[in-house]
């Protein structure tokens, strides 16, 4: 386990010519501030190395109770939050956040859920919690990167986005997404390629 812990690690946290080379192909975001609610330590060292490669900075939380507090305390753009997760779940996780953004006034953070459940059911369940968006474990960097772009843009827009599916949508029920063209998204240069 901890062998395939470091090959990550050298993989996606210090292999700079893959961090390059991943920017390279996809285009970088806004640099956002991610909130990454995920109880798995592989799962958390993935998705932190692809937001990195992104141009975004990760703060990861192990479940529920932790992400909310961590909310209350930091200021972030985009939540990625794990349905299932002990303590406090992502559904609940969420439920609360909107309770708290209304009894606040405050403007809705978004929350991308993030499930190894694909189903229409799963994914209306996630709506209900109030999450903004659905992205399939595992997921693709493409995948992930487009919603940090439209909800990201909409949060730095004070806008609230729609909720969408991006992968694992076997009924093929999902909205499409927004072309990016329509979104305020100024682009950033690329990072150079480390020598």
């Amino acid at each position: 386990r901890w062998r395939l812990y470091a090959a990550l690690h050298d993989a996606l946290g210090r292999g700079r010519s893959r961090r390059a080379a991943t920017s390279r192909s996809i285009a970088t975001i806004q640099p956002l501030r991610v909130l990454v609610a995920e109880d798995n330590p592989i799962n958390q060292l993935v998705t932190t190395g692809l937001l990195e490669a992104l141009g975004c900075t990760a703060t990861c939380v192990a479940d529920g109770a932790a992400a909310l507090a961590a909310i209350a305390r930091e200021t972030f753009d985009v939540v990625l939050m794990d349905c299932q997760m002990p303590v406090l779940d992502g559904y609940d996780a969420t439920r609360e956040l909107r309770r708290r953004e209304q009894a606040h006034g405050g403007a809705a953070l978004p929350v991308i859920a993030l499930t190894a459940n694909a189903s229409r059911e799963d994914r209306e369940r996630c709506l209900a919690a109030g999450m903004d968006a659905f992205l399939s474990k595992p997921f693709r960097s493409e995948d992930l990167a487009e919603l940090l772009r439209r909800h990201g843009a909409a949060r730095l827009a004070g806008l609230i986005a729609p909720f969408e599916l991006i992968a694992g949508d076997p009924a093929g029920s999902a909205s499409r997404p927004i072309p990016l063209a329509a979104l305020p998204v100024m682009p950033l240069p690329l990072p150079a390629a480390a020598p």
